[in-house]
């Protein structure tokens, strides 16, 4: 059986690749997350914005209900919740696109360190 040929060439740019593969696994994590999180909490928000229009109508039945004030409290509660829902759906995207990234860059530290035994191991039995 032949031994295998290391091309250095080749290795090095598979490292490359996987290294780049690596930070766009985590950018995409981040945003993917960030974009899940804000549909997310927007949707609960919108839930409660939902239930202040039905107000609208029980307001012909009770009219001690402020509706003005309920609605501007629904807007709020619907951007800060699309904002906090949105951080930790980033933050959740962040680590999982982190743990990938990490997969990647461990892939290319063992393409490199085998590289790197295969010229020691050539330079060894040259001299």
């Amino acid at each position: 059986m032949a031994k295998p040929e290391y091309d250095p060439v080749l290795i090095t740019a598979y490292a490359r690749a996987l290294y780049r593969r690596a930070t766009v696994a985590t950018l995409f994590g981040l945003l993917i997350g960030g974009a899940a999180g804000a549909l997310l909490g927007g949707a609960g928000a919108f839930g409660y914005q939902f239930a202040t229009s039905l107000r609208l109508t029980v307001h012909n039945f009770m009219p001690a209900i402020n509706v003005e004030e309920a609605t501007r409290l629904a807007t709020r509660g619907a951007q800060y919740g699309a904002l906090a829902a949105g951080l930790c759906g980033a933050l959740l995207g962040l680590y999982r696109g982190s743990t990938a990234g990490l997969m990647y860059r461990l892939t290319a530290q063992t393409a490199l360190g085998q590289l790197d035994l295969a010229r020691q191991l050539r330079d060894r039995k040259e001299s």
